[in-house]
């Protein structure tokens, strides 16, 4: 059976407060991965800590093992942001055993600290960490450490003959105790016909957690049976796996306006992801007028977030008339912006996303995205003028005719004064024609000329080719 104890806690601090202990962080519980440890076992140590405030958080918390002689670090530190009043958070720490150490019984203090109300607290607890027997004969090492839920992934066993005997018909079988991490497409024994000593075999198994699991550090127990020159052995290990770790984000242009590129980030993972923080790091061509950050807090699997930035970035109209587009500066491609027909250069961005994983450790990934060359000098623009352009011709015509008539009734009424009802007739055909013209001839500016120059022939015809 495991053997834990805690040996007293030594607490440092500088301060007490009303209404909250001076001791914010209780570690509640401590257990060992494998239960059974053996010389060269790899050993995850989980810690539980306990808020015990009303109104305090707990942050900044940096825990590290002192080991000693006996023990080698593989993960010796670990960190949590933060622990809300009341919540219990896990930290996990890995170690290895020895190849020489012999059975017994053996201390590991874990040792923490962290800010409480902008004062640091440290403290202690230690851990007795017992070994039952010397080197097994085989060992066992599973690869990777960590699996996503939901996902199918390759999980690797290692399987080292330590002893100076072979061993032949070897059989490794393997469970979890939950059925919630199972083999997929094969059933969980697989077989080794000799290792020889110092041999190392790996066999392999495709392998998903239950989609709905929750995450944290599951035994897997494993079981090998053998035979050498002293008859059939067998032999039990029990190995952590972490069922978690990171997670896959997608990022898209979200919305564009003047001066504003933002962007929408989604966590298309299989776990969540805390204290996520989105950064525009410097980039050729890109100008960051305000934060070049934002904070988006804790972004659960299938949730997304949008994050603004007011930037801009280089780009150059003088292209545009003879090509339809913009010219840019590090454009990557052009394309039709939303259906319109304006051609819009795009230009690929650099999103970086810093994130603290289930495990507890803090990743950055960085993504890129294709938008739209300097926001509203992009894409909005090139909108703008297309529209524009083909407004022109037609205010031009209105313009002209409005004046036109304008002037041919006045002229009419106190000059030549011809039949109003002949005035009106050719005036009627002075714009329906132009009007016909307009739809019919594609250059805008041509179309606009032809149809003013039929609306002043209808007027001269009116004065100088009718009578009264």
């Amino acid at each position: 059976m495991l053997l834990l104890a805690f040996a007293g806690s030594a607490f440092a601090a500088t301060s007490t407060m009303p209404s909250e202990n001076l001791y914010l962080a209780e570690v509640t519980g401590t257990s060992l991965l494998p239960s059974a440890i053996n010389a060269g076992d790899t050993v995850s140590l989980a810690v539980d800590i306990l808020n015990t405030g009303i109104n305090l958080k707990v942050t900044d918390l940096n825990a590290w093992a002192d080991l000693g002689d006996y023990f080698e670090s593989i993960t010796g530190s670990a960190q949590l942001d933060s622990i809300n009043p009341g919540v219990t958070s896990t930290l996990i720490l890995k170690f290895k055993v020895n190849d020489n150490v012999q059975s017994g019984f053996y201390p590991v203090l874990v040792r923490f600290n962290y800010m409480r109300d902008g004062e640091q607290i440290s403290q202690k607890v230690s851990v007795v960490v017992p070994v039952e027997t010397g080197q097994k004969s085989l060992s066992i090492e599973v690869n990777p450490k960590s699996i996503n839920p939901g996902n199918q992934s390759d999980l690797n066993f290692s399987i080292t003959n330590n002893g100076s005997d072979s061993a032949s018909n070897v059989l490794l079988s393997w469970t979890e105790e939950n059925n919630l991490v199972l083999p997929v497409g094969s059933d969980n024994r697989k077989f080794v016909p000799s290792l020889a000593p110092g041999q190392t075999v790996q066999v392999s198994y495709t392998v998903a957690a239950d989609p709905n699991i929750t995450t944290g550090i599951y035994p897997i127990n494993a079981s090998v049976s053998y035979a050498n020159s002293s008859g059939a052995q067998s032999q039990e290990s029990t190995i952590g796996i972490i069922v978690g770790g990171t997670t896959d984000f997608q990022i898209s242009v979200d919305a564009l306006s003047t001066g504003q590129l933002s962007f929408s980030i989604a966590n298309v993972g299989s776990n969540n992801a805390s204290a996520v923080v989105i950064s525009l790091p410097n980039q050729p061509g890109l100008t960051i007028s305000g934060s070049s950050t934002v904070i988006s807090g804790n972004l659960n699997k299938g949730d997304y977030t949008v994050a603004n930035f007011t930037a801009t970035a280089a780009s150059s109209d003088k292209n545009f008339a003879s090509s339809g587009g913009f010219g840019s500066r590090g454009a990557t491609r052009d394309a039709n912006y939303e259906g319109t027909g304006a051609s819009v250069a795009l230009t690929e961005y650099a999103v970086d996303i810093y994130y603290t994983d289930t495990t507890g450790q803090r990743q950055h990934v960085q993504e890129k995205v294709n938008a739209p060359l300097g926001s509203a000098t992009g894409a909005a623009s090139a909108l703008a003028s297309r529209n524009s352009s083909q407004q022109s011709p037609i205010i031009m015509i209105a313009a002209a005719f409005a004046v036109l008539l304008v002037g041919a009734a006045i002229f009419n009424k106190f000059k030549a004064k011809k039949s109003w009802k002949k005035f009106v007739i050719i005036m009627a055909v002075g714009i329906i024609v132009p009007a016909v013209i307009v739809l019919f001839v594609p250059n805008g500016f041509a179309s606009a000329a032809l149809a003013v120059a039929v609306l002043v022939a209808a007027i001269i015809y009116l004065f100088m080719g009718q009578k009264k």
